[in-house]
């Protein structure tokens, strides 16, 4: 007869065992083109921008309607190829892997959205003495996704992390020059551009580890 509680323990240890393999394994659902192509979109946007919001002072929604959009179609192509990837591999670790990756991103994604549509909600009398802090505060969100990835992605998370920290501390030094386009363009496009190298020196030329 089969021993049920021993079944059980088996498979919790199991679990357990997978779990504790997944914070060991490097993540490697980001891809150089896909990383490298949302810098490409950080730069595009920030040339647009002069064209869409050339006072983004006076025209806050505008600015962020600009920057929410380019993170969302960045966002997607993202999502897009990490359920491709679990898609080809159908490995459970892989599955596991991936949500961890995520979820560590998840609470940098939901104070972005929550603090700029605080400013939003603000009117137009408290947005053009606010907008300024987004990209700052943006940045520093960013930077700490990338910190809480650095068991998933070693050098990468942690480099990416202090790009993006420095960008959005400088962003709020500078203030009265934080919604010029420079600024966005180089934090972020130039931040997802080095992203691209790091992940191709620290993780793809490594593909011999790959899960």
């Amino acid at each position: 007869m089969y021993d049920d509680g021993a079944l059980h323990r088996a498979a919790a240890d199991l679990s357990h065992i997978r779990r504790q393999l997944s914070r060991s394994v490097t993540f490697r659902g980001y891809r150089t083109l896909t990383v490298g192509i949302s810098g490409v979109i950080g730069i595009a946007t920030a040339l647009l921008q002069p064209h869409w919001a050339p006072t983004p002072e006076t025209q806050p929604r505008h600015y962020i309607a600009l920057w929410c959009s380019a993170a969302l179609v960045c966002l997607a192509a993202a999502g897009t190829d990490m359920l491709v990837d679990v898609w080809r591999t159908k490995s459970s670790l892989t599955v596991a892997l991936t949500l961890q990756a995520v979820g560590y991103f998840i609470p940098t994604l939901v104070l972005g959205a929550g603090v700029t549509l605080a400013l939003l909600l603000q009117g137009n009398s408290g947005d053009a003495s606010a907008t300024w802090v987004l990209p700052g505060i943006w940045s520093l969100l960013f930077a700490l996704g990338c910190f809480a990835s650095n068991p998933v992605l070693p050098r990468v998370g942690l480099l990416s992390g202090i790009w993006y920290g420095i960008g959005g501390i400088v962003s709020i030094a500078l203030r009265e020059r934080a919604l010029d386009p420079l600024c966005m363009g180089i934090i972020f496009g130039g931040g997802q551009l080095l992203t691209t190298v790091w992940l191709y020196v620290f993780l793809e030329r490594h593909r011999d580890s790959q899960i």
